[in-house]
């Protein structure tokens, strides 16, 4: 029995956190910058969110750098389908702005 009680609040905490993810929607759009440089920006993130993990997973995985500003994620360059792939594999349901 004493396996079962470390297994349930951590897959407890895995479903909530997966739950929390598919109820966001996730707002992505580009802009440019000085000298017509192109950012990826992603917001719309619920406060439960570290949103400081998720721009560290998209960074490597872009392999291209970026910040976070004000619960925005900003990433160099034009990495719309990139990020929308990385965080629909994260369950995150992503909308695109034109």
């Amino acid at each position: 029995m004493k396996e079962f009680e470390s297994f349930l609040p951590n897959s407890l905490t895995d479903v909530l956190e997966t739950l929390d993810k598919e109820r966001t929607s996730l707002k992505m759009k580009t802009d440019k910058r000085a000298y017509g440089k192109k950012v990826t920006l992603v917001s719309g993130f619920d406060k439960t969110t570290n949103v400081k993990k998720v721009a560290k997973l998209l960074k490597s995985q872009c392999a291209t750098g970026g910040t976070v500003k004000n619960n925005v994620i900003e990433l160099q360059g034009d990495q719309v389908r990139r990020a929308t792939e990385i965080l629909e594999k994260e369950n995150y349901h992503v909308d695109y702005l034109r």
